[in-house]
Parts: C-alpha cells; structure tokens; sequence
C-alpha cells in the first residue's frame, strides 16, 4: 500500500492555537512586519474568548475580567490596547465581592485554608475574587474581532491540527499538521495549554522535571450558567461568592454582568453568569459534571428563586481544560521552553502575577517582544516576505 505523500511547507513563526494568546502574538507579528502563519484547530479563532450568540444576545463564556494588581497602564488588557491601539472599551469597577450569610450581603473575606484535595480549586476561585477588576465592555467578542481584523486571511489556517511537533538536535524542526502537511519554521509558540505538549513532542524529547511539572499545570473545568430574566433594578454590581455545604463545599462565583457593564445588550432584561470549578480528574466524567451544574443551580436558585421564572432562559456551558495556573513550567528567557531554543509557550511564567485570560495576553506580548527582537539582530530573515512559501 502506497504511503500518503507528506506535503512540504515552511513559515518563520508557526502558531499553534488561535485562541487569546495566538490571536495576541499574530497581531503583534502583522504590526512588527514578522512573517508568521496561526493554526487553529476550530473552524473559527477565538477559542473560549469569542462567546457565543444567543436569543440575539452575546454571551460570553464564563465570568470574563481582571485583576488590577498595581498600576492600571502594567494590566494585561489594558497593555494590549495600549501597544495594538486597540478600538475597544474597558469597563473597571472596584466594589469588593459580597458573600451572603443567611439572607444579609455582606463583604466576602476569603475561602479559609484549602484541604491538598481543592488547594487548586480554591486558588482559581481566589483570583477571581480579587479586586478591583477590569473587562472588555460589551462583550470580549469585540477584541476577538479587532485582533482578527489585524490578521489577514493568508496568514490564517482553520480546521489545521497540530498532531505532532518534531525535534532535532534540542529544537524543533517542524509540525504535522492534519496529517498530511509538514510545516517547518524558525520558531515556533505553543499557546494551548502545557499538559498538551506531552502528547506532542516525540517520546523522550521532555526531561522528567519537564513531565512532572506539566503534570502539575492539568487544566480545570469550567461549569458556567448564563441566565436572561426580566429587569432587576436592585441587582448589585458586585462579584457574589455563594457557598453550600461545609464539609465537601460547592462554591459559586457569580455576577450581574449586566450591572457590571453598562454597555452591554441585555434587550431590556438582566444577564448573570455563574460560575463553579471541577477537578481534572471528574472534568471528562459527563455524570459527575451533572451533578455539578444541578449543585450549582441550586446553590444560585436559593439565592435568588426570581431568576428561575417561566420568563427566564439560561444557557449552561462546559468548558473543559479552560483553566489552570502554568507558571511551574520551566521556560529560559522570557517564555521558550527549556531544553528548546526555538518552542515558546505562551501560558507558561509571565512578568506579573497574572492567571489565564491575563497569562494568555502578558505571556504573547513578551512572546511577541522576543521575536521583534530576533527580527532586529538575531534573524533578520523572519521578517515578511514574499519569497516565505505559505500554505
């Protein structure tokens, strides 16, 4: 039987994902002149930072905002506007989060100390608590669309799996992708999560302090409510924290995101979304994630009984590998890979004290900085070209 002929292609920048890091890092590529191509596996970019339109309203996916940890100019969103000049609105507030104590708001101190059991859970849970915090007004699908319109259509590839990534001489040579196209680059930036790469690169090729640390960075998932009700003028704006049980807690974080974000389309009625975490190992499990959303509603419905009315929809998403801390992966420099001169990993260690959505954008500006670098001294050769054979 005759082998399937492997096509041959070639790039200077090869990204693999076009999520918020991919879609960050091939802007900031396309304003610095580098030649680069983005690969996404989806048929569309964006990954869990696009939304999803609904009933004529856009819905994101889960609670989406930031931290501010110090100055307002160093904030992850706020960065990226500023050094793609950006057409976005950013909605910030400082009101601190509310938890409720029998039927009384009152101010949200932390979740005590965590069993070894949800020390990850309880870490997530508490960034997203931290205050103040910032979002993109309106909707995030709003920077997924000015990111786009900075990357032109040659540049793009959809529907393209990376199924292997190739190593020689302790850098990488080439991806596959699909199966059937062998894409060679100089460099090369991984923006999915790290627990990926195992799978990727060729056996061997990761040092046993890489595999265990990677086996630490096993992402979460994301069980998220959205709920559409009639107007509710007394909504508070504020992050809310619910808890039941207190041996085996659920906990779940919620907000008005309709109070929170003036310029969001709500036609007339009020959004929340409602958020509750799972552990890698019941992620994939579909009875175990239903058991979550049923404790997780319950937990939201005795909070407030009027969102669950006959004039009230919802929609529920699960979202897995969504989130996870990845700073203990070891990366030289600013974010390559140790042991591969020429892999980055966008997601990995990052200047701040950023997670996820502001990992995903402080680690592709460092990415994209590294490689203008490059541009400059190291290899001239990557800037754009038309010699540069593209797919």
């Amino acid at each position: 039987m005759a082998t399937a002929k492997i096509a041959q292609k070639k790039t200077s920048v090869a990204i693999i994902g076009g999520g918020l890091s991919g879609l960050t890092l091939a802007a900031s590529l396309e304003r610095a002149g580098i030649d680069y191509l983005i690969f996404e596996a989806q048929s569309e970019f964006g990954g869990l930072i696009k939304g999803q339109l609904e009933n004529g309203l856009w819905l994101d996916y889960g609670l989406k905002s930031l931290p501010v940890d110090g100055e307002m100019a160093k904030q992850p969103l706020v960065k990226l506007k500023e050094a793609l000049n950006l057409n976005i609105p950013i909605e910030s507030w400082t009101e601190a989060p509310l938890t409720q104590n029998k039927s009384e708001w009152i101010p949200f101190v932390g979740f005590g100390a965590p069993s070894n059991k949800t020390r990850q859970l309880i870490e997530e849970l508490t960034y997203y608590t931290q205050s103040p915090r910032v979002t993109v007004s309106g909707g995030w699908n709003s920077l997924v669309t000015e990111l786009l319109a900075m990357i032109p259509e040659k540049r793009r590839r959809v529907r393209c799996e990376v199924n292997q990534i190739k190593t020689t001489d302790g850098k990488v040579s080439s991806i596959l992708v699909n199966g059937d196209t062998e894409v060679s680059a100089r460099y090369f930036v991984f923006t999915l999560s790290p627990s990926y790469l195992k799978d990727l690169l060729p056996a061997g090729a990761l040092t046993s302090k890489h595999v265990q640390k990677i086996s630490k960075t096993e992402p979460l998932t994301v069980a998220s409510l959205d709920i559409v009700s009639p107007r509710l003028p007394m909504a508070p704006k504020n992050l809310l924290v619910l808890q039941d049980g207190v041996e085996d807690p659920t906990y779940v974080i919620g907000q008005f995101i309709s109070q929170a974000d003036p310029m969001r389309q709500t036609h007339g009625g009020t959004i929340s979304t409602w958020m509750t975490l799972v552990a890698p190992e019941i992620g994939e499990e579909d009875e175990e994630v239903s058991k979550v959303i049923r404790n997780m509603k319950r937990v939201v419905k005795k909070a407030f009984p009027e969102l669950f009315g006959d004039s009230c929809w919802e929609r529920i998403l699960v979202a897995t590998s969504a989130l996870g801390q990845f700073d203990q992966l070891p990366v030289e420099r600013t974010q390559a890979l140790s042991g591969f001169s020429n892999l980055f990993v966008c997601g990995g260690q990052t200047p701040g004290k950023y997670r996820n959505v502001g990992a995903a954008i402080d680690s592709a500006l460092s990415v994209a900085a590294e490689l203008e670098t490059a541009a400059k001294t190291v290899a001239p050769e990557i800037r754009a070209s038309d010699s540069i054979s593209l797919i």
